[in-house]
């Protein structure tokens, strides 16, 4: 029974360290991007996009290319997925709470206050 209770208490160690983690931008962004770079780097879908480019435009790209065609395509994905699906949905698994590295309203709208002077 004691060895039930030590994994018990691992498990929830475990899934309250990750919890913590998830709230971390740069964690979500860095498994956000794991994934499409995953999806991405597929060498079936390099050969199809490399065939496709050779025989809609008439140009061969070779796998360097591709690839760097791919790392582009990478790019724009990240920024329109993570603004326009990743973090409407963190924020809405997250009950509106704020997550590090977001900024609220209220902050991105607040004046600078300028240090006071001695004269």
């Amino acid at each position: 029974m004691a060895l039930f209770n030590d994994v018990s208490g691992v498990a929830r160690g475990t899934q309250s360290w990750l919890e913590q983690q998830w709230t971390q931008r740069l964690v979500q962004v860095s498994v956000f991007a794991a994934i499409i770079f995953w999806f991405l780097s597929s060498y079936k879908l390099i050969g199809q996009v490399d065939a496709m480019f050779s025989k809609t435009f008439n140009l061969k790209l070779g796998q360097d290319g591709t690839r760097a065609f791919h790392g582009i395509i990478f790019g724009l994905l990240m920024y329109f997925l993570i603004r326009f699906i990743m973090d409407p949905l963190v924020k809405r698994l997250a009950n509106g709470r704020l997550v590090e590295g977001a900024s609220t309203d209220e902050s991105a709208t607040a004046p600078a206050t300028a240090p006071a002077v001695a004269p």
